[in-house]
């Protein structure tokens, strides 16, 4: 017999359980168990010694997606500067631990995943032993909302574990920030005033609470330039000069536009600029990938199972990228290629693609956009249809033709 869902689930839907959360839950969460939290962090734990000895090792833990990995990575680097001596250690999600190698400031990086019907408790003390001897880890940042994730550091013997305050969930951490109020709600429902920060910026400035240098919130990654295009994209029958774009339309249902119109820019861009052109994206995004591909003037690779450090790689040689808002924005930033990003679900001042060199396109009636659901629940998808090819066009052609970037992709410093 198949169980009957709880009365609740049956009454409310998608938008009155967020409000039912955003509206009631989370500031009554705010209020009782947030104070809470405080009295009890200010009771039992006393300002970091910020002139202490530096702890022997730094934990960062960071169990979620790619492009949140990404924007880790100026507080990775303030964090190094801030304890040169001390080794960082890195706990993140398998798909990533290749791509985080390459961040600045880590010296080790551990892949860990649960595994299914492990505990929480099992699980930490797995992940902790991966990290090293339980007492070394004297210091840990938590920059995912998971029990498990604070376990870890506990574990691991952090006696300091900074992160934010998870609308009051944050009894674990001993040193906190205030939740962001722009995090997990539609930009629709901000308190009055509220002004957005990127979140590389909001991670970075973690990095304060121990006194390390919030300045430069710009997200990077190592980047090998000299790596030829045939190593790259084996028989895609590139030559050292050939001047790419990469296209990634794929990402959740709402992010995505659609494919005949990348078809449009990319067949273009083609013939004006005379650009080879890549196709960007997961094994999940195949069947997005295989739609746009019908409708190209040219045969063109793609990178469904290059590995994000070849995605990397051949974002960091290639002029421009294009790109839903997604991971490979990211990784565009980080590469510093200038990328044209459509946004349409998310809010672009916390998740665009961080530099000036970058343009984000957005429906200009603003019609629907930034309820941040991975799948649209209307049947029009306003935000994202809302953008034309035209618009996409004309924000190429302001990238190609300031010259940003040089013919493989490379700043004139490093041509």
């Amino acid at each position: 017999m198949t169980a009957r869902p709880p009365p609740y689930a049956r009454v409310l839907r998608g938008r009155e359980k967020y409000l039912l959360r955003t509206r009631i839950a989370e500031p009554l969460l705010g209020r009782t168990i947030g104070r809470a939290g405080d009295a009890w962090r200010s009771l039992r734990h006393g300002p970091v010694p910020l002139d202490a000895t530096p702890p022997e090792r730094l934990l960062v833990v960071h169990r979620i997606r790619i492009g949140d990995a990404i924007v880790i990575t100026p507080l990775l680097r303030a964090l190094r500067a801030r304890f040169p001596s001390t080794e960082v250690v890195l706990v993140v999600s398998p798909v990533v631990a290749d791509l985080m190698e390459r961040a600045e400031g880590v010296d080790r990086v551990v892949p860990f995943t649960p595994v299914p019907g492990e505990g929480t408790r099992r699980a930490a003390a797995r992940a902790a032993a991966l990290v090293g001897p339980a007492g070394q880890a004297c210091m840990a940042f938590v920059l995912d909302f998971t029990r498990l994730s604070v376990a870890i550091a506990r574990k691991a013997g952090a006696g300091v574990r900074v992160g934010y305050d998870d609308h009051g969930r944050g009894f674990d951490l001993t040193h906190t920030l205030p939740w962001p109020v722009e995090w997990a709600r539609a930009t629709a429902d901000y308190p009055v005033g509220t002004e957005p920060r990127h979140q590389a910026e909001h991670w970075l400035a973690l990095g304060a609470l121990v006194g390390a240098e919030v300045t430069d919130a710009q997200p990077r990654l190592r980047v090998d330039r000299s790596a030829e295009w045939e190593k790259l994209l084996p028989g895609a029958g590139f030559s050292g000069g050939d001047r790419v774009v990469v296209v990634h339309p794929g990402s959740d249902s709402s992010y995505r536009w659609r494919s005949e119109r990348w078809a449009e820019v990319a067949n273009s861009l083609a013939t004006r600029h005379g650009l080879r052109v890549v196709i960007s994206g997961g094994p999940e995004d195949a069947s997005v990938l295989d739609a746009m591909r019908a409708r190209l003037a040219q045969k063109a690779p793609d990178l469904l199972h290059a590995g994000l450090v070849t995605a990397l790689d051949v974002a960091a040689r290639a002029v421009l990228v294009l790109s839903v808002d997604t991971c490979m924005a990211h990784i565009a930033s980080a590469a510093g290629t200038p990328a044209v990003v459509l946004s349409g679900p998310a809010d672009p001042r916390m998740w665009r693609p961080y530099g000036p060199q970058h343009i984000v396109v957005s429906d200009p009636e603003a019609r629907c956009g930034g309820c941040k659901l991975p799948r649209c629940p209307i049947r029009e998808h306003l935000c994202m249809d809302g953008i034309s090819t035209a618009e996409v066009l004309a924000a190429a052609e302001r990238i190609l033709g300031a010259g940003i970037v040089g013919k493989t992709g490379s700043r004139p410093d490093e041509a």
